[in-house]
């Protein structure tokens, strides 16, 4: 573990070889200060090749957060900043988000573990408005409830470039999972979602399950560990005959039986056809090489080689992947007591 920060990091940064070679950092539970995260912010700000500082399980809190939201504003090459467990309150996500409003080059920022609840997220939603870069966020283990959901929710929708959002291990509630349910239906960005541990029950899932139909961008949805049954996984498999983007449905560790597994077996057979297609091209596909759809029609003069092209690509499906790993209750022999 380094002593002097901003010796070693003068050096490595200044230095026109190793400046070429510095590109990432991992610092992560070295049980730095804020005094040492300040003497790396200092040193990094306008650093022109770091892409990924990894500062995860140490103790900067709101000082060492102040101190790089400045290397958030000022630098621009920086694309991953892993800040788990680090004991950063509202406060210090408040001089982040300052940062990331102005940010141009940041992809990846991890905040988990750190608490700071449900006024941190309405602090993000206003960031997640005006930044234009960040595609992933993790704010697991942060107590986050139905408020700090909502401001999320509202977040996803303004969002043009967060693509995963990384919520396991809060206290989201169906209360929660509803308004991000709403937000699946006002987002074309959002790819992953995970919700692992959540308190979910079938009425959030139900919620979810609603939102995935009008939704057209999400691919995985991680709900393990939450307290789904069959209903839930009913309402899921329905969703999936007419949602044709969702590929990874996760649900190990809920309740659902034998009904709600049977139900979600029988969706990954829906058919999933090229949904870039106009009804008319699809109607094409459908009918093959036998072009019945009148003189006045586009595809009219389509040759059989077009046709070929079409039907091949509406051939390649993209596989599902649905974990529902129902539990199973093993009812273990009552003990047999031998009279004496």
């Amino acid at each position: 573990m380094y002593t002097d920060f901003s010796e070693v990091l003068s050096d490595r940064v200044h230095a026109g070889d190793d400046q070429e070679s510095l590109r990432s950092l991992h610092l992560g539970d070295n049980n730095l200060q804020p005094h040492a995260s300040a003497a790396i912010a200092r040193e990094l700000r306008h650093n022109a090749t770091l892409k990924y500082l990894d500062l995860s399980s140490n103790t900067i809190g709101d000082q060492g957060a102040s101190a790089l939201s400045a290397v958030l504003i000022a630098n621009t090459t920086l694309e991953t900043l892993e800040l788990a467990s680090n004991g950063i309150t509202c406060r210090g996500l408040e001089c982040l988000a300052a940062g990331m409003r102005v940010n141009s080059s940041l992809k990846s920022l991890e905040l988990s573990f750190n608490g700071f609840g449900d006024v941190g997220c309405t602090t993000l939603c206003d960031t997640l408005q005006k930044n234009r870069a960040l595609q992933y966020l993790g704010l697991g283990f942060n107590g986050i409830m139905w408020h700090g959901s909502r401001a999320l929710a509202r977040g996803i929708t303004l969002s043009c470039s967060l693509q995963r959002l990384e919520l396991s291990y809060n206290a989201l509630g169906d209360a929660g999972a509803a308004e991000l349910a709403a937000a699946l239906k006002g987002t074309n960005v959002l790819h992953t979602l995970g919700l692992v541990s959540n308190g979910i029950t079938d009425v959030g899932a139900t919620s979810l399950a609603e939102g995935l139909v009008g939704n057209q961008s999400l691919a995985v949805l991680g709900l393990s560990s939450n307290l789904i049954s069959d209903q839930g996984a009913s309402e899921f498999a329905r969703a999936l005959r007419s949602n044709h983007t969702l590929c990874g449905l996760y649900l190990e560790e809920n309740d659902i039986g034998d009904a709600g597994s049977r139900e979600l077996k029988a969706s990954l057979e829906t058919t999933m056809s090229c949904k870039t297609l106009a009804p008319e091209l699809q109607l094409a596909v459908v009918m093959g090489f036998d072009r019945r759809l009148g003189a006045q029609s586009k595809l009219f003069s389509l040759d059989a080689y077009m046709c070929r092209e079409i039907l091949s690509m509406c051939a390649v499906r993209r596989p599902r992947d649905i974990l529902y790993y129902p539990k199973v209750v093993v009812q273990e022999p009552l003990p047999v007591h031998t009279p004496w």
